[in-house]
């Protein structure tokens, strides 16, 4: 049975304004989809195994995943990941995660797998309907930022549906409200997105106290602390100014 996904696109299939609310509530839906309540990370492999047929606003979708070798591109240069579509495979998407190079990391293969899962369910429906070869390496890895002042739009659509699925919104709230509370750390309860209840740490508390916090839920969760950071702050669960740790989504 596959998976469907639907979004407001032109008639090409390119995606039109998404908003992060949107975006969140697909990757949550989809994640439910396929791996209902579990609480455990999902691993690089496992979605490779479940994410391999889609309907995309009605238009059919296969998936092939590579993640037993190395990724290099076409000046042979190491990357991390890479979503494609040869026009001579109609209804193909092809995955490739550099398994090998990233299995002393398991967080950053679970969210290349997933990033490159969004390429295809966001940026590859055009190139199907359009019979045309597209390429899209994912060459930046999580502990060097890449940094600039214009707004990569599919860049950021697929680092706020990796950032919803690998750590879902409404399982954090729970996990921060546990884990606060096994630290005796204050918070307070506020309404979030579609009233869901969400735990708010004071901005007072000790540094030392709230990078504990990070690192017992980025361990949780199966990603690494700067990750956990990125979701604790565009979440609002932690002020930004008192969590240290540095990197991208």
């Amino acid at each position: 049975m596959p998976f469907a996904v639907d979004y407001p696109a032109l008639s090409s299939g390119t995606p039109r304004h998404l908003s992060t609310q949107f975006i969140t509530e697909c990757a949550t839906a989809l994640r439910f989809a396929m791996f209902g309540t579990r609480g455990k990370p999902v691993e690089a492999n496992e979605l490779a195994a479940k994410a391999t047929r889609f309907v995309i606003n009605g238009r059919p979708m296969r998936i092939v995943w590579d993640i037993e070798h190395d990724v290099r591109d076409a000046d042979g240069k190491s990357v991390l990941g890479v979503c494609e579509h040869d026009p001579d495979e109609p209804d193909a998407v092809m995955i490739s995660v550099s398994g090998p190079r990233l299995a002393s990391r398991p967080a950053t293969l679970r969210s290349t797998a997933v990033h490159e899962l969004a390429h295809a369910i966001f940026d590859m429906p055009v190139a199907l309907g359009g019979r045309t070869r597209k390429i899209i390496r994912t060459v930046v890895d999580e502990h060097r930022p890449a940094k600039s002042r214009k707004i990569d739009w599919p860049e950021w659509r697929v680092g706020v549906f990796m950032g919803a699925f690998i750590v879902p919104l409404d399982r954090l709230a729970n996990a921060v409200a546990r884990q606060a509370g096994a630290l005796d750390m204050p918070f307070r309860w506020r309404t979030g997105p579609n009233g869901l209840p969400l735990p708010s740490i004071a901005g007072d508390r000790d540094a030392d106290m709230i990078d504990c916090l990070v690192e017992s839920l980025a361990d949780s969760f199966g990603v690494s602390p700067a990750f956990m950071a990125v979701r604790l702050k565009k979440g609002g669960f932690v002020a930004p100014h008192v969590i240290t740790f540095e990197g991208r989504v």
